[in-house]
Protein backbone atom coordinates (compact mmCIF):
# COMPACT_ATOMS: atom_id res chain seq x y z
CA UNK A 1 0.00 0.00 0.00
CA UNK A 2 2.83 2.07 0.90
CA UNK A 3 4.38 1.99 -2.68
CA UNK A 4 0.92 2.65 -4.46
CA UNK A 5 0.74 6.16 -2.65
CA UNK A 6 4.34 6.95 -3.70
CA UNK A 7 3.26 5.58 -7.41
CA UNK A 8 0.55 9.01 -7.43
CA UNK A 9 2.55 11.20 -5.62
CA UNK A 10 4.60 13.89 -7.84
CA UNK A 11 8.60 14.08 -7.64
CA UNK A 12 9.73 17.51 -6.69
CA UNK A 13 11.57 17.82 -10.11
CA UNK A 14 8.01 17.22 -11.58
CA UNK A 15 6.46 19.78 -8.95
CA UNK A 16 8.86 22.20 -10.25
CA UNK A 17 8.13 21.39 -13.90
CA UNK A 18 4.64 22.03 -13.34
CA UNK A 19 5.41 25.63 -11.74
CA UNK A 20 7.79 26.46 -14.65
CA UNK A 21 4.75 25.95 -17.02
CA UNK A 22 2.49 27.79 -15.03
CA UNK A 23 5.00 30.75 -14.91
CA UNK A 24 5.49 30.57 -18.52
CA UNK A 25 1.59 30.51 -19.42
CA UNK A 26 1.16 33.46 -17.28
CA UNK A 27 3.75 35.55 -18.74
CA UNK A 28 1.99 35.40 -22.33
CA UNK A 29 0.81 38.47 -23.27
CA UNK A 30 -2.78 39.36 -23.50
CA UNK A 31 -4.55 39.39 -26.94
CA UNK A 32 -8.61 39.84 -27.61
CA UNK A 33 -10.57 37.36 -29.87
CA UNK A 34 -11.64 40.55 -31.76
CA UNK A 35 -7.84 41.74 -32.29
CA UNK A 36 -7.04 37.93 -33.39
CA UNK A 37 -10.12 38.00 -35.69
CA UNK A 38 -8.77 41.12 -37.51
CA UNK A 39 -5.08 40.36 -37.64
CA UNK A 40 -5.80 36.60 -39.29
CA UNK A 41 -7.95 38.66 -41.67
CA UNK A 42 -5.00 41.39 -42.69
CA UNK A 43 -2.36 38.07 -42.75
CA UNK A 44 -4.26 35.73 -45.39
CA UNK A 45 -4.72 39.68 -47.37
CA UNK A 46 -1.23 39.96 -47.58
CA UNK A 47 -0.27 36.83 -47.84
CA UNK A 48 -2.34 35.89 -50.75
CA UNK A 49 -0.59 38.57 -52.55
CA UNK A 50 2.66 37.13 -51.71
CA UNK A 51 1.53 33.96 -53.10
CA UNK A 52 0.66 35.50 -56.05
CA UNK A 53 4.14 36.67 -56.16
CA UNK A 54 6.48 33.37 -55.77
CA UNK A 55 3.91 31.72 -58.01
CA UNK A 56 4.94 34.09 -60.55
CA UNK A 57 9.00 34.02 -59.09
CA UNK A 58 9.50 29.79 -59.10
CA UNK A 59 6.51 28.76 -62.40
CA UNK A 60 4.36 26.89 -59.93
CA UNK A 61 1.30 27.89 -57.91
CA UNK A 62 2.02 28.75 -54.61
CA UNK A 63 -0.22 28.54 -51.50
CA UNK A 64 -0.13 30.49 -48.15
CA UNK A 65 -3.08 30.38 -45.44
CA UNK A 66 -3.39 31.06 -42.08
CA UNK A 67 -3.50 28.16 -39.32
CA UNK A 68 -3.19 30.07 -36.32
CA UNK A 69 -2.33 33.37 -34.50
CA UNK A 70 -0.81 33.61 -31.08
CA UNK A 71 0.77 36.21 -28.52
CA UNK A 72 4.10 34.84 -27.13
CA UNK A 73 6.58 35.83 -24.97
CA UNK A 74 10.35 36.65 -26.57
CA UNK A 75 11.20 33.21 -24.17
CA UNK A 76 8.92 31.41 -25.41
CA UNK A 77 8.85 31.65 -29.41
CA UNK A 78 11.17 29.48 -30.42
CA UNK A 79 10.55 27.08 -28.32
CA UNK A 80 8.23 24.85 -30.31
CA UNK A 81 10.86 24.58 -33.14
CA UNK A 82 11.13 20.61 -34.26
CA UNK A 83 13.90 21.29 -36.57
CA UNK A 84 15.94 24.10 -37.74
CA UNK A 85 14.84 27.41 -39.60
CA UNK A 86 15.92 29.41 -41.33
CA UNK A 87 14.95 33.08 -40.42
CA UNK A 88 14.69 36.37 -42.09
CA UNK A 89 14.91 39.24 -39.59
CA UNK A 90 14.95 43.02 -40.41
CA UNK A 91 13.04 45.85 -39.25
CA UNK A 92 9.43 48.01 -40.63
CA UNK A 93 10.27 51.93 -41.09
CA UNK A 94 8.26 54.50 -42.74
CA UNK A 95 4.47 54.14 -41.44
CA UNK A 96 5.22 50.86 -38.84
CA UNK A 97 8.11 50.72 -36.68
CA UNK A 98 9.62 47.34 -35.04
CA UNK A 99 11.22 44.12 -35.98
CA UNK A 100 9.80 41.71 -38.28
CA UNK A 101 10.66 38.00 -39.10
CA UNK A 102 9.94 35.07 -41.24
CA UNK A 103 10.98 31.97 -40.08
CA UNK A 104 10.48 28.93 -42.58
CA UNK A 105 12.24 25.07 -42.01
CA UNK A 106 15.83 24.73 -42.91
CA UNK A 107 14.20 21.16 -44.55
CA UNK A 108 12.36 23.15 -46.92
CA UNK A 109 14.40 26.43 -47.84
CA UNK A 110 15.61 24.44 -51.31
CA UNK A 111 12.05 23.83 -52.14
CA UNK A 112 11.64 27.88 -52.27
CA UNK A 113 14.55 29.17 -54.12
CA UNK A 114 18.21 29.96 -54.40
CA UNK A 115 19.10 31.47 -51.93
CA UNK A 116 15.87 31.62 -50.30
CA UNK A 117 16.35 35.16 -48.99
CA UNK A 118 15.34 35.83 -52.32
CA UNK A 119 11.77 34.68 -51.85
CA UNK A 120 11.54 35.37 -48.45
CA UNK A 121 12.45 38.96 -49.33
CA UNK A 122 9.57 38.67 -51.96
CA UNK A 123 7.35 37.79 -49.01
CA UNK A 124 8.08 40.35 -47.07
CA UNK A 125 7.71 43.16 -49.78
CA UNK A 126 4.61 41.97 -50.38
CA UNK A 127 3.21 42.23 -46.80
CA UNK A 128 4.44 45.85 -46.26
CA UNK A 129 2.49 46.44 -49.75
CA UNK A 130 -0.71 44.84 -48.71
CA UNK A 131 -0.76 46.62 -45.07
CA UNK A 132 0.42 50.08 -46.63
CA UNK A 133 -2.71 49.83 -49.14
CA UNK A 134 -4.89 49.10 -45.69
CA UNK A 135 -4.01 51.63 -43.46
CA UNK A 136 -2.86 53.98 -45.90
CA UNK A 137 0.71 54.70 -44.95
CA UNK A 138 4.13 54.19 -46.14
CA UNK A 139 5.13 51.05 -44.93
CA UNK A 140 8.88 49.39 -45.88
CA UNK A 141 10.80 46.36 -44.86
CA UNK A 142 14.87 46.82 -44.55
CA UNK A 143 16.08 42.90 -44.11
CA UNK A 144 19.40 42.68 -41.79
CA UNK A 145 19.97 38.85 -43.10
CA UNK A 146 18.98 35.56 -42.56
CA UNK A 147 20.32 33.00 -39.75
CA UNK A 148 19.56 29.44 -38.63
CA UNK A 149 17.96 29.00 -35.76
CA UNK A 150 17.38 26.20 -33.55
CA UNK A 151 16.17 26.94 -29.78
CA UNK A 152 16.26 30.01 -27.57
CA UNK A 153 19.56 30.59 -27.40
CA UNK A 154 19.23 31.77 -31.36
CA UNK A 155 16.96 34.60 -30.15
CA UNK A 156 19.94 37.28 -30.03
CA UNK A 157 20.42 36.93 -33.49
CA UNK A 158 16.74 38.02 -34.56
CA UNK A 159 17.11 41.70 -33.44
CA UNK A 160 14.15 41.39 -30.56
CA UNK A 161 14.45 42.38 -27.23
CA UNK A 162 13.53 39.38 -24.33
CA UNK A 163 11.38 41.94 -23.21
CA UNK A 164 9.06 42.46 -26.83
CA UNK A 165 5.74 40.80 -26.67
CA UNK A 166 5.11 39.18 -29.69
CA UNK A 167 2.55 37.98 -32.75
CA UNK A 168 3.21 35.14 -34.14
CA UNK A 169 1.18 33.92 -37.00
CA UNK A 170 1.52 30.18 -38.98
CA UNK A 171 1.03 29.77 -42.31
CA UNK A 172 0.37 26.85 -44.02
CA UNK A 173 3.18 27.06 -47.02
CA UNK A 174 2.13 25.16 -49.95
CA UNK A 175 4.06 24.68 -53.51
CA UNK A 176 2.44 22.10 -55.95
CA UNK A 177 4.51 18.96 -56.53
CA UNK A 178 7.40 19.75 -53.94
CA UNK A 179 6.14 21.44 -50.76
CA UNK A 180 3.65 20.42 -48.26
CA UNK A 181 4.95 22.97 -44.96
CA UNK A 182 4.47 26.10 -42.55
CA UNK A 183 6.08 28.85 -42.30
CA UNK A 184 5.94 31.57 -39.39
CA UNK A 185 5.43 35.49 -39.08
CA UNK A 186 6.87 37.14 -36.09
CA UNK A 187 6.33 41.02 -35.19
CA UNK A 188 6.13 42.94 -32.22
CA UNK A 189 2.20 42.94 -30.40
CA UNK A 190 2.69 46.79 -29.89
CA UNK A 191 3.16 47.00 -33.84
CA UNK A 192 0.43 44.95 -34.80
CA UNK A 193 -2.20 47.26 -32.44
CA UNK A 194 -0.76 50.39 -34.11
CA UNK A 195 -1.86 48.39 -37.63
CA UNK A 196 -5.05 47.44 -36.27
CA UNK A 197 -5.82 51.10 -34.46
CA UNK A 198 -5.14 52.90 -38.41
CA UNK A 199 -7.12 50.20 -39.83
CA UNK A 200 -10.23 50.80 -37.59
CA UNK A 201 -9.48 54.59 -36.72
CA UNK A 202 -12.48 55.24 -38.78
CA UNK A 203 -14.72 52.38 -38.90
CA UNK A 204 -14.95 53.06 -35.33
CA UNK A 205 -16.93 56.31 -35.96
CA UNK A 206 -20.13 54.85 -38.34
CA UNK A 207 -20.70 51.65 -39.88
CA UNK A 208 -21.60 52.30 -43.44
CA UNK A 209 -22.88 50.11 -46.44
CA UNK A 210 -20.28 48.91 -48.82
CA UNK A 211 -20.93 51.33 -52.07
CA UNK A 212 -21.42 49.02 -55.11
CA UNK A 213 -18.11 48.82 -57.27
CA UNK A 214 -18.41 50.31 -60.88
CA UNK A 215 -17.51 47.10 -62.37
CA UNK A 216 -21.02 45.62 -60.56
CA UNK A 217 -22.83 49.05 -61.78
CA UNK A 218 -21.52 48.27 -65.39
CA UNK A 219 -22.57 45.16 -65.00
CA UNK A 220 -25.92 45.79 -64.24
CA UNK A 221 -26.49 47.82 -67.29
CA UNK A 222 -25.34 44.63 -70.09
CA UNK A 223 -28.12 42.64 -71.06
CA UNK A 224 -27.19 39.30 -71.54
CA UNK A 225 -28.46 35.90 -71.88
CA UNK A 226 -29.14 33.91 -68.68
CA UNK A 227 -30.30 30.41 -68.48
CA UNK A 228 -31.45 28.22 -64.99
CA UNK A 229 -29.92 24.85 -65.11
CA UNK A 230 -32.75 22.62 -63.39
CA UNK A 231 -31.19 22.89 -60.22
CA UNK A 232 -34.64 23.84 -58.31
CA UNK A 233 -35.78 27.30 -57.71
CA UNK A 234 -34.17 29.27 -54.66
CA UNK A 235 -35.69 32.32 -53.05
CA UNK A 236 -33.34 35.04 -53.71
CA UNK A 237 -33.17 37.31 -49.96
CA UNK A 238 -32.19 40.68 -49.84
CA UNK A 239 -28.46 41.26 -47.62
CA UNK A 240 -29.34 42.08 -43.73
CA UNK A 241 -27.72 44.45 -41.63
CA UNK A 242 -24.93 46.24 -42.65
CA UNK A 243 -21.90 45.91 -43.84
CA UNK A 244 -18.66 47.62 -43.26
CA UNK A 245 -16.78 50.22 -45.61
CA UNK A 246 -13.95 48.24 -47.59
CA UNK A 247 -12.80 51.09 -49.68
CA UNK A 248 -9.31 50.57 -48.01
CA UNK A 249 -8.85 46.74 -49.38
CA UNK A 250 -11.09 46.95 -52.86
CA UNK A 251 -7.40 46.86 -54.70
CA UNK A 252 -5.75 43.97 -53.00
CA UNK A 253 -6.89 40.25 -55.06
CA UNK A 254 -8.46 37.59 -53.25
CA UNK A 255 -9.13 34.27 -54.40
CA UNK A 256 -13.12 33.25 -55.06
CA UNK A 257 -13.95 29.48 -55.35
CA UNK A 258 -17.26 28.01 -55.36
CA UNK A 259 -17.67 24.48 -54.72
CA UNK A 260 -20.54 22.04 -55.92
CA UNK A 261 -20.10 19.44 -53.45
CA UNK A 262 -17.77 16.92 -52.10
CA UNK A 263 -17.54 13.70 -50.90
CA UNK A 264 -15.73 10.60 -49.41
CA UNK A 265 -14.15 7.77 -52.35
CA UNK A 266 -12.18 4.67 -51.11
CA UNK A 267 -8.40 4.00 -52.70
CA UNK A 268 -10.43 1.15 -54.45
CA UNK A 269 -13.35 3.58 -56.11
CA UNK A 270 -10.88 6.24 -57.25
CA UNK A 271 -8.47 4.17 -59.07
CA UNK A 272 -11.70 3.10 -60.79
CA UNK A 273 -12.79 5.70 -62.25
CA UNK A 274 -12.83 5.95 -65.48
CA UNK A 275 -14.16 8.87 -68.56
CA UNK A 276 -17.69 8.35 -68.44
CA UNK A 277 -17.53 7.51 -64.78
CA UNK A 278 -20.11 9.34 -62.32
CA UNK A 279 -19.40 10.73 -58.82
CA UNK A 280 -22.23 11.22 -56.73
CA UNK A 281 -21.94 14.39 -54.38
CA UNK A 282 -23.25 14.61 -50.64
CA UNK A 283 -25.26 17.78 -52.23
CA UNK A 284 -28.84 17.88 -53.23
CA UNK A 285 -29.68 19.67 -56.13
CA UNK A 286 -31.96 22.32 -54.31
CA UNK A 287 -28.89 22.95 -51.76
CA UNK A 288 -27.58 26.48 -52.77
CA UNK A 289 -23.84 26.63 -53.56
CA UNK A 290 -21.10 27.50 -50.94
CA UNK A 291 -19.01 30.76 -51.92
CA UNK A 292 -15.50 31.22 -50.56
CA UNK A 293 -13.39 34.00 -50.68
CA UNK A 294 -9.81 33.24 -49.09
CA UNK A 295 -10.84 30.07 -48.07
CA UNK A 296 -13.37 31.40 -45.77
CA UNK A 297 -17.07 30.85 -46.54
CA UNK A 298 -19.19 34.01 -47.20
CA UNK A 299 -22.30 33.32 -49.15
CA UNK A 300 -24.34 31.08 -50.68
CA UNK A 301 -25.79 31.01 -54.29
CA UNK A 302 -27.01 29.43 -57.21
CA UNK A 303 -25.50 28.32 -61.02
CA UNK A 304 -26.43 29.93 -63.94
CA UNK A 305 -25.30 30.12 -67.64
CA UNK A 306 -24.16 32.95 -68.77
CA UNK A 307 -23.82 32.57 -72.85
CA UNK A 308 -21.16 29.58 -72.89
CA UNK A 309 -19.75 30.35 -68.93
CA UNK A 310 -20.89 29.14 -65.95
CA UNK A 311 -22.08 31.71 -63.40
CA UNK A 312 -23.08 31.70 -59.58
CA UNK A 313 -26.17 34.12 -58.79
CA UNK A 314 -25.50 35.33 -54.68
CA UNK A 315 -28.61 34.54 -53.06
CA UNK A 316 -27.35 34.98 -49.16
CA UNK A 317 -24.48 37.07 -47.60
CA UNK A 318 -23.09 35.31 -44.48
CA UNK A 319 -23.36 37.95 -41.63
CA UNK A 320 -20.18 39.02 -39.83
CA UNK A 321 -21.68 37.28 -36.60
CA UNK A 322 -21.71 34.18 -38.39
CA UNK A 323 -18.13 34.54 -40.63
CA UNK A 324 -16.67 34.93 -36.63
CA UNK A 325 -18.36 31.81 -35.23
CA UNK A 326 -17.40 29.94 -37.66
CA UNK A 327 -12.99 30.86 -37.49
Amino acid sequence: MGNSMNDTLLSQQEINSLLQKNEELNSYPYITDEEKDILMEIGNISMSAAAMLLTDMLGREVSLTAVQLKATAPSMLLSGLDQPHVALYGRFHGGLSGPFVIMLREADSSAVSTPVSDSMNRIADAVCDAVAKLIKRDVKFSASGTEVIASNSDLGKLGISENTELVKIEYGFKIKGSLDSFMQLVLPLDTARAIIGELMKDEMVQEVKEPEPPAEQEASKRTVPVQRPQFGELEAKPSSGQRQNIDLILDVPLELSVVLGSTKKSIKEILSLNPGSVVELGKYTEEPLEVYVNGKLIAHGEVVVINENFGIRITSIISAAERVKRL
